[in-house]
């Protein structure tokens, strides 16, 4: 049997303990490089950036604006997030582009009822200026009392509402001109609080 000497068992423990040092030395450099393990290289990094050769086993700090050091799973997560917030910004302009629709319509819907509205005030202003024995004036006022009864009761209702804004007087000159029939079916048609001014004022004046 081979006896080893005792300065050579020395040796051999010695060599031994460093080997294994150097193995979890290696193990902490690789975990401490590469950052996987609980972020262990970030984490590290207050205490080792100052020291020297220490701090070249920190990994490298990521460039977010360089997509090549991130990895699959940070790409992927990037990727769902990018997604989500387009999915979210197309919904937003799908919604903007039906309001703006809306309001488009709604918009060329009250110019076409302020240029009638012109029109009849420039007929309110050419009947004003007449007296009420001019056979002329009495004339136009049933040619316009004759061009909203050949209307559809709802179309009347709408512009004599916009009229009765600013002159009710007219829209109750008109009105008590109209044959019973008609004007009941477009009072019908008028909102009800409006209806009910005019009814009043129909009354009254």
């Amino acid at each position: 049997m081979i006896r080893l000497k005792k300065g050579g068992t020395g040796m051999i423990v010695l060599v031994s303990i460093l080997i294994v040092l150097l193995i979890i030395s290696g193990i902490w450099a690789y975990l401490i490089k590469t950052n996987k393990f609980i972020g262990l290289g970030e984490t590290l990094r207050p205490y080792l950036k100052d020291i020297p050769i220490l701090n070249m086993l920190l990994p490298e700090i990521p460039d977010a604006s360089n997509p090549v050091v991130l990895g699959r799973q940070e790409l992927e997560d990037k990727y769902l997030v990018l997604y989500t917030e387009n999915s979210l910004l197309k919904d937003r302009v799908d919604t903007l582009e039906k309001d703006l629709a809306e309001k488009n319509d709604v918009t060329q819907k009250y110019n076409i009822l302020l240029r009638e509205v012109d029109i009849l005030n420039a007929e309110l202003s050419a009947y004003k200026t007449s007296t009420v024995a001019n056979a002329g004036a009495k004339s136009e006022l049933e040619d316009l009392v004759k061009v909203y009864e050949t209307m559809e009761a709802s179309e009347a209702a709408d512009i004599l509402e916009q009229v009765g804004t600013l002159n009710i007087k007219l829209v109750v000159r008109v009105c008590r001109e109209m044959k019973t029939a008609k004007f009941a079916a477009i009072l019908a048609e008028m909102d009800k609080d409006f209806a009910a001014v005019l009814s009043e004022r129909m009354l009254t004046d």
